[in-house]
């Protein structure tokens, strides 16, 4: 624990955060991750390699930060991998089709069996004259 804080100093976070796993110091590990290294699909994968059954709670926090992140920098890729890992799969889909009007085409009902193929058609083919135009 000791070398990988020493690893820290010397601005190594990806060795520091090796070093603090093989101490089994998984919160520390997925702080210098989050914190240093800005990678939360690191945090994720190592969150679920050493507390799969999440005993510990890390996930729920990491997801909190992954959300808080994504509501900070309005990015949409971060919110769908939060909504993911929640388990809500029907906004985690919705999520990655925004409509111009900042509000989200609802692609997906109340249940994921719902799945309404004729709102990511009519999106898809809105997008594409759009799409001709530029190329012109």
């Amino acid at each position: 624990m000791k070398n990988g804080l020493a690893l820290v100093g010397k601005k190594k976070f990806h060795l520091a955060a090796a070093f603090l796993i093989c101490g089994k110091d998984i919160k520390g590990a997925v702080q210098i991750i989050l914190t240093r290294c800005n990678d939360p699909c690191l945090c994720v994968l190592i969150c679920k390699m050493m507390d799969p059954k999440n005993e510990t709670k890390i996930v729920d926090q990491v997801v909190a930060t992954i959300m808080r992140r994504a509501t900070e920098f309005n990015d949409p890729y971060l919110a769908n991998m939060g909504l993911w890992i929640k388990r809500e799969f029907v906004q985690a889909v919705n999520q990655m089709m925004p409509s111009e009007d900042k509000k989200h085409v609802n692609i997906m009902r109340h249940n994921v069996a719902e799945f309404d193929i004729s709102a990511l058609e009519e999106k898809i083919l809105e997008d594409k004259p759009e799409q001709e135009d530029k190329e012109e």
